[in-house]
């Protein structure tokens, strides 16, 4: 994100927006646009181990991510996108209430813990690297 910044870059694809509204409001000058055909939405998700050493205080921390303070918090400091709020000031971007159809969200399940299969995992990159090869 620092080449879009300096101006090295004039573009970039497929950025968290969270961490690209972050520099946006630190006074980066950059633009934000989310594509109006169609735009993924990546699902966060936070999990405390089984073993964790002190799974209270992760306790406390997930209730506060989830609490409206945690909420109202992440959304001042930070773009995270949700379908029942607006699209934060200075993000060309179409309206998530608008029913668009443009918003397409990661859904978190099985089908994503397929990569870590390493037999799938190593049909897959010897899939990508033929597709790079041929002419």
């Amino acid at each position: 994100m620092s080449h879009i910044e300096s101006g090295e870059l004039l573009i970039s694809y497929n950025l968290l927006s969270s961490y690209a509204y972050g520099r946006y409001k630190a006074g980066a000058p950059i633009g934000i646009v989310m594509p109006r055909d169609y735009t993924l939405v990546l699902s966060r998700t936070a999990m405390i181990p089984v073993r964790a050493g002190r799974p209270n205080l992760g306790k406390k921390f997930l209730n506060y991510c989830l609490s409206s303070r945690g909420q109202a918090v992440a959304v001042e400091k930070s773009f995270f996108f949700s379908f029942d709020r607006p699209i934060p000031p200075g993000v060309d971007a179409i309206d998530p209430g608008s029913g668009s159809g443009v918003y397409r969200p990661i859904v978190i399940g099985p089908a994503l813990l397929s990569t870590l299969d390493q037999q799938n995992r190593r049909r897959f990159l010897s899939e990508w690297k033929a597709s790079m090869e041929r002419k």
